[in-house]
């Protein structure tokens, strides 16, 4: 019993041992267990903080490519006077440049090289200008995410599609040993980089805001007329599918990216070399001399062109245009005198044109058995008002000078003279008076009025018959003029060869509005006819030449001569119906018809149902400003004295005070003294492709002070929105800037037979227009209804005249692109891109361009077709008419975006961290950065934006304008 509970006893006295013996065991193998944890989480972060120190050397490498790329494009771009282009536009020189197509290839504007300073991409820093190291050749050729130790794909897929990719070489870092083997470079990283040209591709975030023009609201249209003049929008449409034309989340985008969220948007990576959301430009010409610099702003001082230019924008006097009722779309002007006749001047006088004079005059015995002779005059006299607008009528006079002395021989051999000069005066004196309160009588749009014969004689002015064409009624008789010995039986005329001098006089004034000269008519020679004839006359007669003088030719060539609103028209402006005046047969009652088909031929508005009064009869050719003009290419429509008509923007407008080179000098900012408002809720300017800019340290300008910059460089203040580079050779970005000219809604002025004008109803009508150029940038409202569907009526070769917009196909439009980058590659491939906006004009190409299109089978620009007429007629389409798209007219649409250099970029940068020891890639970091040039210079203490090139110091001539970051983003490889 006891030996029981002993063992019993020994038991209990171990157990406690036991357990505490489990307990330590335990206790140890968590403590090795947490040793080897916190050994791994050590080696973990260890291996962490490896990665991390890898990414973020890669990531300093990939900031040291763009802190390069930042650099080589202030070395190379920073200048004014530098030219960018890519190197798809190089194929015709190396082939292989296509492979590379998307490279940024910089040239000096001042040089005609056809290869650049350089290649904007990673390898080129330490070349030396025009000798780049790196050329865009076979070893790049693109291929997505390639990447090897010596180049990396930079664009990919992601970003641009199968076929966008873009491929650099790669730079080695390399670090220096210090020991172990001094002097021994061993490569720790590499970077590399690529400059993308902002500039060449179309801009499709702008919207059209032209209707929150506040201030510029005096009357219906002016907000449409400003949507005419700059297309405040890029046609994305055209090249994005499923895109809007009037999508109003296009304007939130701040990003290409953001084009493939939108709503039913496709194709936006494979456009990613051909359209932008960030390009903008700086106002500056790249053409090299001591006053170079910004662009100078005519908005503020027109007369940087001339005084005679200043009074033709001026359209805010009173005394040149008469503002309408709010509700109508037409514009009233007032004749006036030119301040100039010097060859080359701008016209700034305002008038008709005269198309048509005719003097008859005749020598008769009134009865048989008298010696005292008659002479009696018969005139004709045909104006044409030239302009879009309605020109208010006034009385006018036209005077006459050089009438030959007539001799008269009778049957005897007797003679007897006639001096027309003293007997009609010297000069001789006619007047065309008006016929108030007769709307019949009006020089509307393009319209055509007469007035023949004398109805009265006022002291010594003769007092014409308006709105006639028959004189026959209306003959004036000299009774007595001059005398014969005896009474003749028949008589015979004769008179030297002469040349008169006609000028149109203002009669409220005096002013002489224009003057002429006739051809020299041959000498007269009337042979034998009865002495008591009166129903024969001999007639000095001359009219203006045109459309029907050129038929056996190009019957557009009357449009490239001497432009007839010259205040002093030659005698080779005019032809002479008859040379030898001596032999016109018709009966004194005949009604002065021109020649058939004739464009100023026509009837006198002698009743509301005269078919003449049909507005399709007018031929409105040249317009006038009704609101501050906005595009230097709009001034095709000004006139030179002595030069031909429509000379800016076209190749033949290569000289003269208006002459190509105003696109490189001038802007029009659209502002006024009083508008817009400025400030930090700034009003757009009329020209809305002019968007304020201020620096960091300067606030934005108000009115005053942005109109009082020096030298009218308020460019100094601004960005051009969707800057376009015509050196560009993607068809997809010509495209959409040809298909920018997009206006839903667009109104335009119903008119009249009677009137050809809107009605005082203010009627109008609305259509949509797509792909439209204005040839009558202010006024295509009032000149664009065109009547093809009249019965019984033939279209006449005047219809070409009264359309004043041109509207593309999309065939068209799309034809077009492609043949612009035709020209594009071809000029580039002899000579290098356009160093200027005006060798790019001087050279013809989009005419070129222009001339192929329409000659392309199916193609319907410049057809009547494409104007709802018989297609008969296409090849009466006069060359210049505004139905007859030209150069001039595809300028003033890109006159206020188009440059030969871009001015924003956006930078892929990448770089890479290296294992010295192995050479193995540790890391990878990209990232993206958009670079802006802005108006300040590098040194902005030293030298203000507006200064010429000659006071800028050493450093701002040799690196020119600041660029800065505007945008940048760290992008992961999936982004690429």
């Amino acid at each position: 019993m006891g030996r029981r509970c002993g063992i019993a006893r020994d038991v209990g006295i171990q157990s406690p041992r036991g357990f505490a013996l489990v307990i330590t065991i335990t206790l140890v193998a968590f403590l090795v267990l947490l040793l080897v944890s916190l050994a791994s989480l050590t080696r973990v972060e260890m291996q962490v903080g490896g990665n991390g120190a890898k990414l973020s050397t890669a990531q300093q490498n990939a900031m040291l490519a763009l802190n390069t790329a930042v650099g080589e494009l202030q070395r190379y771009v920073g200048p004014d006077a530098r030219v960018t282009s890519t190197a798809g536009a190089l194929t015709g020189i190396n082939v292989a440049y296509g492979t590379n197509a998307p490279w940024t290839g910089v040239w000096d504007a001042a040089d005609t090289q056809t290869t650049p300073q350089t290649w904007l991409v990673s390898g080129n820093e330490q070349s030396a200008a025009n000798a780049p190291l790196i050329v865009p050749t076979g070893d790049y050729t693109r291929n997505t995410f390639q990447d090897t130790n010596t180049r990396v794909s930079l664009v990919g897929s992601v970003s641009a599609g199968v076929s966008g990719g873009v491929v650099v070489p790669k730079v080695d870092v390399s670090a220096t040993n210090t020991a172990g083997a001094p002097g021994v470079s061993t490569v720790v990283g590499r970077y590399a980089w690529w400059v993308g040209d902002e500039g060449v591709k179309a801009r499709v975030n702008l919207n059209d805001d032209s209707s929150t023009l506040a201030s510029y609201v005096p009357l219906v249209d002016d907000r449409q007329v400003a949507r005419e003049m700059v297309q405040a929008r890029v046609g994305g449409e055209a090249v994005l599918s499923g895109l809007s034309a009037n999508a109003p989340e296009l304007s939130k985008v701040v990003s290409r990216d953001q084009l493939g969220l939108m709503t039913g948007v496709s194709g936006a990576p494979d456009l990613y070399h051909a359209v932008s959301t960030t390009s903008r430009g700086v106002l500056a010409t790249t053409v090299s001399g001591p006053t170079a610099g910004l662009k100078r702003d005519l908005s503020i001082d027109p007369t940087l062109v001339s005084a005679a230019f200043a009074r033709v924008s001026d359209y805010t006097d009173t005394a040149y245009m008469d503002m309408p009722g709010t509700a109508t779309y037409t514009r009233v002007y007032h004749m006036r005198a030119p301040s100039t006749t010097t060859s080359g001047a701008v016209v700034d006088g305002v008038a008709p044109v005269l198309t048509d004079f005719a003097l008859g005059v005749f020598v008769f015995s009134p009865s048989g058995g008298d010696t005292a002779l008659t002479v009696r005059i018969q005139p004709f006299f045909e104006l044409w008002n030239p302009y879009t607008s309605e020109l208010a009528m006034e009385t006018l006079r036209v005077r006459i000078r050089n009438l030959p002395t007539i001799t008269v021989t009778d049957n005897a051999g007797q003679t007897a003279t006639v001096n027309l000069d003293s007997l009609l005066g010297v000069p001789a004196v006619f007047e065309l008076p008006t016929l108030p309160g007769n709307d019949l009588f009006r020089f509307l749009p393009g319209r055509v009025q007469n007035w023949a014969g004398v109805a009265s004689v006022s002291g010594t002015t003769f007092v014409a018959t308006p709105n006639s064409k028959n004189s026959g009624a209306t003959q004036y008789d000299f009774p007595n003029a001059t005398s014969l010995p005896t009474p003749p039986t028949s008589l015979s005329l004769s008179a030297p060869g002469t040349t008169l001098e006609v000028e149109l006089v203002q009669a409220s004034t005096g002013s002489v509005l224009a003057s002429y000269t006739s051809p020299t008519f041959d000498p007269l020679v009337r042979t034998s006819y009865a002495a008591t004839l009166t129903n024969r006359r001999c007639v000095y007669r001359f009219r203006l030449s045109e459309r029907y003088d050129y038929s056996l030719g190009n019957p557009g060539d009357w449009l490239t001569a001497v432009d007839p609103r010259s205040p002093q028209l030659p005698s080779s402006r005019f032809v002479a119906d008859e040379p030898a005046p001596g032999n016109f047969s018709s009966s004194a009652s005949t009604s002065f018809s021109g020649p058939t088909g004739s464009i100023f031929d026509r009837s006198a508005s002698t009743g509301p149902s005269v078919s003449t009064l049909h507005f399709r009869q007018d031929v409105p050719v040249f317009e006038l400003p009704r609101q501050p003009y906005t595009s230097v290419g709009a001034l095709q429509h000004l006139g030179l004295a002595g030069q031909r008509p429509f000379a800016l923007g076209n190749p033949w407008g290569t000289t003269g005070t208006a002459g190509n080179a105003m696109f490189d000098r001038y802007f029009f900012s659209g502002s006024t003294a009083t508008t817009p408002t400025l400030g930090p809720s700034a009003e757009p300017f009329l020209n809305t492709r002019f968007h304020l800019y201020s620096s960091d340290q300067n606030a934005p300008p108000d009115l005053t002070t942005f109109r009082a910059t020096p030298n009218a460089r308020s460019s100094r203040y601004g960005l051009v929105a969707g800057a376009f580079n015509v050196n560009s050779v993607s068809v997809s970005a010509w495209e959409a800037v040809l298909a920018s000219g997009a206006l839903t809604s667009w109104t335009y002025a119903d008119v009249t037979e009677q009137w050809g004008a809107q009605g005082s109803d203010g009627a109008t009508l609305v259509g949509d227009l797509k792909n439209a150029f204005m040839h009558f940038p202010q006024s295509a409202s009032e000149t664009y209804e065109m009547d093809g569907g009249v019965p019984n009526y033939e279209v006449e070769e005047k219809q070409f005249y009264r359309r004043g917009v041109v509207e593309l196909t999309a065939a068209d439009r799309h034809t077009l692109a492609t043949q612009i980058v035709a020209v594009v590659r071809a000029r580039v491939a002899a000579s290098g891109p356009y160093r200027s906006l005006q060798q790019f004009v001087d050279s013809g190409d989009l005419a070129t361009a222009l001339d192929t299109t329409a000659a392309t089978a199916g193609a319907e620009v410049r057809t009547a077709s494409s104007l709802g007429l018989p297609a008969a007629t296409d090849a009466s389409i006069d060359n210049l008419s505004s139905s007859y798209l030209s150069q001039a007219d595809l300028m003033t649409a890109l006159a206020p975006i188009a440059s030969v250099r871009s001015d924003t970029f956006v930078v892929r940068a990448y770089g890479e961290e290296v294992n010295p020891a192995t050479g193995a890639v540790g890391a990878k970091a990209w990232c993206e950065a958009i670079v802006q040039r802005v108006p300040e210079f590098v040194d902005p203490v030293a030298n203000a934006p507006e200064a010429d090139f000659s006071s800028l110091n050493s450093t701002n001539q040799t690196f020119g304008r600041r660029f800065q970051v505007v945008n940048f983003r760290w992008l992961k490889s999936d982004d690429i």
